[in-house]
């Protein structure tokens, strides 16, 4: 409800303003960039080797993809007409004398 929002949103800055005063928010702000330009060698060292692996991972990404897509394009055409033959589910045993899985004679 209304009034419920409006005690939650007024808890909320009451306790903002008990946690966080305007000059110790103002100091976090300044040291969190001073911090970030002493970690720039060290950035520049790691983020070659992290770019490398996230490019590696989403090229296999796209190519596992286009093998899954490729077998559902190949399964209907080639893979299960050669392991099924004409047999389906209406006609189970359709065409069942023309199927071979072994070389030895019936």
């Amino acid at each position: 409800t209304h009034y419920s929002s409006w005690l939650m949103a007024s808890g909320l800055r009451w306790t903002a303003g008990q946690l966080f005063d305007g000059a110790a928010v103002r100091n976090a702000g300044s040291s969190v960039c001073e911090t970030w330009l002493a970690l720039l060698p060290l950035l520049r060292r790691l983020l070659p080797p992290v770019l490398i692996v996230l490019l590696l991972a989403v090229l296999l990404r796209k190519q596992l993809k286009r093998q899954r897509q490729r077998f559902a394009e190949d399964w209907k055409q080639v893979t299960c007409a050669a392991l099924w033959g004409e047999m389906s589910r209406t006609q189970p045993a359709f065409g069942w004398d023309k199927l071979c899985f072994s070389v030895q004679p019936i």
